[in-house]
């Protein structure tokens, strides 16, 4: 199997990072994954220690309109807690996913205000 076409696992890492909780997710995240993702998003959304909530796509390879809708839902619960979400969009098919939604210029979506 070439190189380029082997599939990237999908996991989820949590830790602290400076004053944000930092979510990262590498693989795709699909219908077969986004349960992983809401249950890690229902986690970091409920760990109130940070003020903010940093999720890292940057090892992303694809993702479904299910994965943006969980995006969408975590921001709108911090928000709640006036907290902030970062978004590091990752490649340009995922960046892609969320300009196609709509929402690419949503607050945050770059994380340019926590690198």
């Amino acid at each position: 199997m070439p190189e380029s076409s082997k599939i990237t696992p999908f996991t989820i890492t949590t830790c602290s990072r400076d004053d944000a909780l930092v979510l990262s997710v590498t693989g795709e995240v699909d219908i077969a994954t986004v349960s992983a993702l809401q249950a890690a998003v229902t986690e970091v959304v409920s760990d109130t220690s940070q003020p903010r909530v940093v999720l890292d796509l940057g090892a992303v390879t694809f993702m479904d309109s299910t994965g943006v809708k969980s995006v969408v839902s975590m921001d709108r619960q911090l928000r709640a807690q006036d907290r902030e979400l970062l978004v590091l969009p990752g490649p340009s098919p995922v960046r892609r996913i969320f300009e196609v939604m709509g929402i690419l210029d949503r607050p945050g979506f770059d994380g340019l205000a926590w690198r």
